[in-house]
């Protein structure tokens, strides 16, 4: 455990080592508060992970710069250097696009991000704010949902549309919930030490994420969501009963889940026409720079131009229908976005922090971190259709949940 620079024996408090402990509460809290925020609007989630960050940044600099050396050992703080510039050798090669220079130096603020949460963690339980954070965070986005089919706006004065129409608060709380969903019924289905009153309360919160995924309509987020929980289930389930048995079990709640999906005439083929023509151009526009991709702040433009040439012929549906949208906002595919955005480069930095963190996920299960289980595989199929990485939300999101995830000590397991 890290302690401030000695000072003389005065008799008196170390007024430095007071200071160090209050902003370490500051950016602990305000670093659990990032899901309410997302359930906000930008200003909550961009203002929470902006104060964290600076009040390390402060915190550290008072405790001396040991503090920096000790965050810069953490598993993780290479790969999130090396993805961090890959995206700045992108920007420099290419410029930056019509969002400008700041927009893709500003991402540090993620990374810092992840780094400060980490590295209090240390001297504060951190992780056991971030999980009351997210139950706050489902809890809030529930009750905002409620209030606006109730009175037409929610607690914050936005319309019910914006709970509806798959954009904003919609994309947001399923962006959240389907993380939270998983992790709660997972980990209140296979921790043994709860008791029933705990245990029903974490379920509940789990069946609360999962009726506002439902409710916004994202059939990735929900597919994914789905999926990370069987997984979830399967891995702690694995050595408890017969295999024959268990793969019955989970094959029999696929084929459910599969039929649900076609009844509710959420798979329909032309869900995934426009897409294949995004998919098309993105591919191109990465066989055309393999190495560090178009850059972020740039990935729009490039698209339109590539798009407008007519270099990528348009996706003809078996119903004869033409898919050719000339402008979007990502690849509407995890893979495909880092390879356009960053290129090789880019997306082995990011691979390399996925299975940094993934290790840390499975070395420790126990308590809440049961649930945790869930999140490699959400992230991996919630990015087969939908959700940009780079984009500034999702990216709080990622950075809060790899935060959680990227706790490799045992010493908080239990709320």
């Amino acid at each position: 455990m890290m302690t401030p620079s000695p000072i003389p024996n005065t008799g008196t408090e170390n007024p430095r080592a007071n200071w160090t402990r209050r902003l370490d509460t500051a950016s602990t809290v305000c670093g659990a508060l990032v899901p309410v925020g997302l359930v906000a609007g930008s200003t909550g989630f961009e203002g929470l992970i902006i104060l964290t960050t600076i009040f390390w940044i402060i915190r550290s600099a008072l405790a001396g710069p040991q503090s920096f050396r000790k965050s810069a050992s953490h598993p993780v703080a290479l790969p999130l250097a090396v993805w961090y510039g890959a995206i700045l050798i992108s920007l420099a090669w290419n410029g930056p696009g019509a969002k400008g220079w700041g927009h893709d130096i500003a991402i540090i603020r993620f990374g810092l991000f992840i780094l400060a949460m980490l590295d209090i963690s240390d001297r504060r339980p951190t992780l056991r704010w971030m999980v009351r954070g997210l139950m706050a965070g489902v809890c809030f986005a529930g009750i905002n949902t409620i209030a606006a089919y109730l009175f037409g706006v929610d607690l914050l004065g936005n319309p019910l549309a914006r709970y509806t129409l798959k954009l904003r608060e919609a994309a947001r709380i399923a962006h959240t919930s389907a993380y939270a969903f998983p992790f709660f019924i997972g980990w209140g289905i296979t921790d043994k030490n709860l008791d029933r009153r705990t245990r029903s309360l974490i379920i509940g919160l789990g069946i609360v994420a999962g009726l506002q995924l439902m409710q916004t309509h994202i059939r990735t987020a929900l597919l994914a969501s789905v999926l990370g929980m069987l997984f979830s289930l399967a891995y702690h389930a694995r050595h408890r009963i017969p295999a024959r048995i268990f793969w019955s079990i989970i094959s029999g709640i696929g084929i459910l889940v599969g039929l649900f999906f076609i009844l509710a005439d959420t798979l329909s083929p032309e869900s995934m026409y426009d897409r294949i023509y995004y998919w098309k151009v993105s591919w191109v526009m990465w066989l055309e720079h393999p190495l560090f991709g178009v850059g972020i702040s740039a990935w729009t433009d490039a698209y339109s131009e590539l798009a407008q040439t007519g270099a990528v012929s348009a996706f003809t549906a078996p119903d004869g229908s033409v898919w050719q949208l000339g402008q979007i906002r990502h690849a509407h595919n995890l893979l495909l976005m880092l390879l356009s955005a960053t290129g090789l480069f880019g997306t082995a930095a990011f691979a390399w922090l996925y299975v940094r963190v993934s290790k840390l996920v499975f070395s420790n299960q126990d308590g809440f971190r049961a649930g945790m289980a869930a999140w490699p595989v959400v992230l991996l199929c919630i990015g087969l259709t939908g959700f940009n990485i780079y984009s500034s939300s999702y990216l709080s999101l990622f950075a809060f949940l790899a935060a959680m995830m990227g706790h490799g000590q045992a010493q908080e397991n239990q709320i």
